[in-house]
């Protein structure tokens, strides 16, 4: 009897916290380097959902590299651009559930 309450215990203690453990969403993530290899810091990277247009812009870390917000699935443009750099892009990037991305770049 006091193994079921303690099994019992520990289903109820643990189950929560799995279900809050899921998500829903994918990132994308990846880094941005000239055409000699340097990596590129402060340059502006924009993702746009495409079915949506909603946009998010970040800018990567002084390693040159950048991270999303978490992103509902669906299909992606990812644009990356800094001043004196012609911009690259890449579109219909498929974000799935419980993904990670990485693209990277070359300006």
């Amino acid at each position: 009897m006091r193994l079921t309450r303690t099994a019992l215990c520990a289903v109820l203690v643990t189950c929560p916290s799995l279900l809050f453990a899921q998500s829903f969403t994918g990132t994308i993530t990846g880094t941005i380097k000239d055409t000699s290899g340097a990596t590129i810091p402060r340059a502006t990277v924009t993702i746009t959902n495409q079915q949506t247009d909603r946009q998010e812009s970040v800018t990567t870390d002084l390693e040159g590299r950048y991270t999303s917000l978490p992103l509902p699935p669906g299909e992606y443009r990812v644009e990356a651009g800094l001043q004196g750099f012609r911009r690259a892009a890449r579109t219909d990037i498929p974000v799935q559930i419980n993904s990670t991305l990485v693209i990277d770049f070359s300006l």
